[in-house]
């Protein structure tokens, strides 16, 4: 990994702890959420490529429910450039309550962008999920479901791609 990658990321790290006193889960225990608090988040995982991914959300409570507001940003961590990157901005709420037991639902847009040696591409996406779980203070265990549907999708083929495979490829927006 890239060292000025790893000095970001670490310094998230940092100040999520610094801020929060905590660390946490990869997802939301939505058994701990607090109306108006602010939350920071730093993952690292494969999607598709090795994305490490900044975020903040807020949490604010609607009824009886607790929903969170939020937005993150990703890059592809072999190398930090803008090159290969992804911009989410979403709502996420508690849809269902019995006990410890939680299901929620979460809507996103999402922009990505990508470029190598074929082509450089740029996107606009819809993501819906679910997640399904048992929460508690200081545990929980869920599963995630979701469907990511590109609206669309931009694609500028490479001069190298043209002249060595297919001259006759279209630029341009395609739609989904």
């Amino acid at each position: 990994m890239n060292r000025k990658l790893l000095a970001i990321a670490l310094a998230v790290l940092a100040a999520q702890v610094c801020l929060t006193g905590t660390g946490q889960a990869q997802d939301v225990n939505f058994a701990r959420l607090e109306s108006g608090t602010n939350r920071m988040h730093l993952s690292m995982g494969l999607d598709p490529a090795v994305v490490t991914t900044t975020g903040y959300s807020r949490v604010y409570r609607f009824g009886d429910r607790m929903s969170l507001l939020d937005a993150d940003f990703g890059i592809a961590a072999n190398a930090a450039d803008l090159g290969d990157l992804r911009a989410r901005l979403g709502f996420q709420s508690e849809l269902l309550r019995s006990g410890g037991w939680r299901l929620t639902w979460r809507l996103r847009a999402i922009a990505r962008r990508t470029e190598n040696s074929i082509y450089e591409g740029a996107g606009f996406s819809a993501d819906l999920s679910s997640t399904a779980g048992f929460y508690t203070e200081r545990w929980f265990a869920a599963g995630l479901f979701g469907y990511d549907r590109t609206v669309i999708e931009r694609i500028d083929h490479s001069d190298w791609y043209k002249d060595n495979f297919y001259a006759d490829a279209v630029d341009g927006w395609y739609e989904e």
